[in-house]
């Protein structure tokens, strides 16, 4: 059996672990990243479906971005209100 070539924790943003198949050497080739959660064995990822992921993820961002300031959009700015409302992740502003 092969040794793992990639581990992850389940907590590591998903731009992290780009990076980390990045970094890679580039002579290692990754077909699989194993997902640990407090260090232990939590599953499998499959790099390719990992990557066609990140790809969907961009271009949905990048249709609701502006196209010539490239900054989020309308639906980009109402998805993450609607996210954060319902987790109370918003902060309260104070005018003086």
């Amino acid at each position: 059996m092969a040794p793992v070539k990639l581990v992850l924790e389940t907590n590591v943003a998903i731009r992290d672990a780009a990076q980390a198949i990045q970094s890679q050497e580039m002579d290692v080739r990754v077909d699989n990243i194993c997902v640990t959660s407090g260090g232990v064995y939590y599953g499998v990822v499959d790099v390719n479906r990992f990557i066609s992921a990140i790809t969907d993820i961009n271009l949905t961002l990048a249709k609701g971005a502006n196209p010539l300031t490239g900054l989020p959009g309308n639906e980009s700015i109402q998805r993450e209100i609607n996210e954060r409302l319902p987790d109370g992740r918003w902060v309260r502003y104070r005018l003086c």
